[in-house]
């Protein structure tokens, strides 16, 4: 609902948000699980956010964050239907993600995952430190 509204207000202006996978100092236990976060994001991309942006405290959360999500197949399988052309575009890079995550290292995860201009411009993979 606030994605559609801000698209209406600023229709010239790129929307982008930020989604903290977990931040420092948060307690695991109370942060959004990957299961969550690709609903939202799903439901962003359906109404009309031009890219997200996933953050974590260290690079080895990171790698764990995209592990889990690529672990959501049944989540993703849902969620086909669920957000249009843009909510593909969604789980497909999630779903490319399987090629990448297997060859990391945690040491030089700390930007850009993946940028791939589509239907939604970015989505981009951030971790604050390496550690």
């Amino acid at each position: 609902m606030l994605t559609r509204n801000f698209k209406k207000l600023f229709k010239d202006v790129k929307l982008n948000i930020a989604l903290y996978v977990i931040g420092p100092g948060d307690d695991p236990r109370e942060t959004p699980t990957p299961s969550e976060l690709l609903t939202v994001s799903v439901r962003m991309a359906r109404a009309g956010v031009d890219g997200l942006l996933y953050l974590t405290d260290k690079a080895a959360q990171m790698v764990e964050f995209q592990k889990a999500m690529i672990a959501q197949k049944d989540v993703r399988e849902r969620l086909k239907s669920y957000g249009g052309k843009a909510g593909q575009e969604v789980l497909d890079l999630v779903t490319s993600w399987e090629k990448i995550v297997g060859k990391a290292k945690t040491t030089h995860c700390r930007h850009e995952w993946l940028q791939k201009p589509l239907g939604l411009p970015f989505l981009f993979i951030f971790s604050l430190n390496q550690n």
